[in-house]
């Protein structure tokens, strides 16, 4: 299967986008045929929704509009996902502190991650970025496939309910910078 990739803004003032944009994520795989077992759907919306959640939280700026962008790439065996936010600063891992409520959502990023890490974007902002692992299809699975009719129904239902109200804005001209 050759690499398949999917960029969207999203404008983080609309309501419920966290949840949005990680069913989004999982979705998309699926559409684009990749086998996810519940544990890595688990661990794509995890990832997204902290990745996302902290660019809402940490990534504003007093310059430039409510506007991240999250950019996916997924092959045989990972998946690539990044979040783009207007903020020049950097996200720090904060040590475990029992009395703080937050803060352990990059913990659990690099806990998840084969890799991650973040990097200054050249007009401004940042881009977090992390390298997950995609399970391959189970040979029982493999052996025994829908016809052909059948997984085209499939993926329309999934493309529908992809595009189905959700505000999300489709970004085709800029690629995806994969960091490997």
């Amino acid at each position: 299967m050759t690499a398949r990739g999917a960029r969207w803004m999203i404008d983080t003032t609309a309501e419920g986008i966290v949840v949005i944009i990680r069913d989004r994520t999982v979705f998309q795989l699926l559409a684009w045929n990749f086998w996810l077992d519940e544990d890595t759907r688990d661990s794509i919306r995890l990832v997204v929704s902290e990745l996302v959640t902290n660019a809402i939280v940490h990534g504003r700026s007093t310059y430039r509009a409510p506007i991240i962008e999250i950019g996916i790439i997924a092959r045989r065996g990972e998946v690539y996902i990044e979040v783009s936010d207007p903020s020049d600063e950097m996200p720090v891992v904060r040590p475990i502190d029992d009395e703080r409520e937050g803060g352990r959502g990059l913990l659990l990023v690099e806990c998840m991650a084969l890799k991650w890490g973040a990097e200054r974007l050249p007009h401004g902002g940042k881009r977090v970025w992390t390298l997950l692992r995609i399970p391959p299809r189970p040979s029982a699975l493999r052996r025994h496939r829908p016809d052909r009719e059948a997984r085209q129904r499939h993926r329309a239902q999934l493309q529908a309910q992809l595009y189905a109200n959700w505000p999300l804005t489709p970004i085709d001209s800029r690629p995806l910078a994969m960091a490997t």
